[in-house]
């Protein structure tokens, strides 16, 4: 734990970062203590790509922003870089980012982002089960970055649809938290395999909840058998929290997604639109006109039993 005077300084350090004079300004936590940050979108997935940058979907752009994350005497700096994906070429035609069949009703919308091979992001719109792999920028693409092919995960064997609502993609494998056509019923979380034939149901894990969101603790590693982390998203009907397997080990917060960085702290988006509190024992209700804004939380690495 941080002294009162390194929490100082740090606290000091945030203030000066936050009244930078760039034409963005980074969103900034102490790295001691768990804080939430508001957005100027409705953030949804996000993943690390180990090298200190991050990605995250923006839902209702939709777009996939990329950050950067560093750590300078005990502030956790987020960064927002210049070159989000805001369209995409397939075939040649231009679209914002996904392709019309992408979304058969109109409701163009991101939910997934993840790092692919040699440079390439794959994302996935709203509870879809098919993957676009788009390829960065070229000279020739009018700084839009190009698809390069899709895959779509196979249907279980029960017959039943599955809406997918966030992923994790490690090497060969993917996870997945799933949702029959009534999202408040428990959850799944899937594993599939990457054939040469394309993607293999492997297993799924019934879950006791609904709404659960997975969160990737390898930090940008290669690790195939961490443990998976879920956090609840507002609506869920179990106790909220973030949950390593089935052990809830920071209560009381919500979440769509997470990302360990390099320090062992995670960063949460919430999507806001949705947001549902509690009071009194209540029923859990949303804001009138629009819900509320979207978030960052940062998780300190103490927190999560890494420090």
């Amino acid at each position: 734990m941080m002294s009162s005077n390194s929490a100082a300084d740090a606290a000091y350090r945030v203030g000066s970062l936050q009244s930078y004079g760039g034409d963005r300004e980074p969103l900034c936590f102490i790295e001691e203590a768990m804080a939430v940050r508001p957005l100027g979108t409705q953030p949804l997935g996000i993943c690390s790509f180990g090298d200190g940058r991050i990605a995250m979907a923006g839902y209702f752009e939709p777009c996939a922003f990329f950050g950067r994350v560093t750590v300078e005497s005990g502030v956790v700096i987020v960064a927002e870089e210049k070159d989000s994906v805001s369209g995409a070429l397939y075939d040649g035609n231009r679209y914002r980012v996904f392709p019309p069949d992408a979304q058969p009703g109109g409701a163009n919308r991101c939910q997934t982002v993840n790092p692919g091979p040699d440079g390439t992001i794959i994302i996935s719109a709203n509870a879809s089960r098919t993957f676009y792999v788009l390829m960065p920028p070229t000279p020739d693409s009018d700084g839009r970055w190009i698809f390069q092919y899709s895959f779509t995960l196979p249907d279980h064997k029960d017959g039943q649809y599955r809406s997918v609502h966030s992923a994790i993609i490690r090497q060969d494998t993917m996870l997945t938290t799933e949702a029959v056509g009534d999202a408040d019923q428990p959850w799944r979380v899937c594993l599939y395999d990457f054939t040469p034939d394309g993607p293999k149901f492997a297993t799924a894990w019934q879950q006791p909840y609904s709404y659960l969101y997975l969160v990737d603790g390898r930090a940008g590693s290669d690790d195939t058998a961490s443990p998976v982390w879920l956090i609840t998203d507002s609506r869920s009907n179990g106790p909220l929290g973030l949950y390593n397997e089935k052990k809830l080990v920071v209560p009381k917060i919500t979440g769509n997604g997470g990302c360990t960085l390099k320090n062992g702290g995670l960063l949460i988006p919430q999507y806001g639109q949705e947001l549902r509190r509690r009071s009194g024992g209540g029923q859990p209700r949303r804001r009138s006109f629009g819900g509320s804004e979207g978030t960052l939380r940062y998780v300190p690495a103490h927190l999560l039993g890494f420090a």
